[in-house]
């Protein structure tokens, strides 16, 4: 598992939060399921760079420990009345966590690893800077899992290919 002091989150968390004077009107801090949140539940911090971009930085658990996801949204509508939209997003982090399970007799034991990879999804929600809900279709475009499962399975374990869509969800407040 990458630690979640990798210098790729602590930068965009930092460049979140440098200047929160002049940001605070476009920041969010969300609570969800899913990768956007940094693994199975988590946090993010949204901040819009412009109408139509945000950047995210999240942390999360998951079944291995703690996860992380540097990434965008973009809002390609012109209508930003409501300050809800479709979106497009770009994510990299924690997008894969596989289960290895070791069977003697009737015990078995399992380990959970977490991978990184790129993340790409279609939704709808609550822009940066604005409080609201938020669901995100997602794909997983790559993972470091699909080298590890293949490793296993040419050892001699039988795993299931990881699944590659996600579907997250969550609610964001504006400060």
């Amino acid at each position: 598992m990458t630690p979640v002091s990798s210098p790729t989150l602590l930068i965009a968390i930092a460049a979140l939060t440098a200047t929160p004077a002049v940001l605070a009107d476009d920041l969010s801090f969300g609570l969800g399921l899913g990768t956007p949140y940094g693994g199975s539940l988590g946090t993010n911090l949204s901040y819009q760079l412009h109408d139509h971009i945000d950047t995210l930085a999240a942390l999360g658990l998951n079944q291995d420990g703690a996860g992380w996801e540097v990434g965008a949204r973009v809002y390609p509508s012109t209508a930003f009345s409501n300050h809800r939209d479709w979106r497009l997003t770009v994510l990299y982090g924690t997008n894969t966590v596989q289960e290895i399970s070791t069977c003697n007799g009737y015990y078995c034991k399992s380990d959970y690893e977490s991978f990184n990879g790129l993340t790409l999804g279609i939704g709808w929600g609550t822009r940066a800077g604005y409080q609201g809900w938020g669901i995100d279709l997602l794909y997983i475009t790559s993972s470091a899992a699909d080298d590890r499962i293949d490793e296993l399975q040419n050892r001699g374990y039988y795993l299931d290919d990881t699944p590659r869509i996600d579907l997250s969800s969550g609610y964001q407040w504006d400060f």
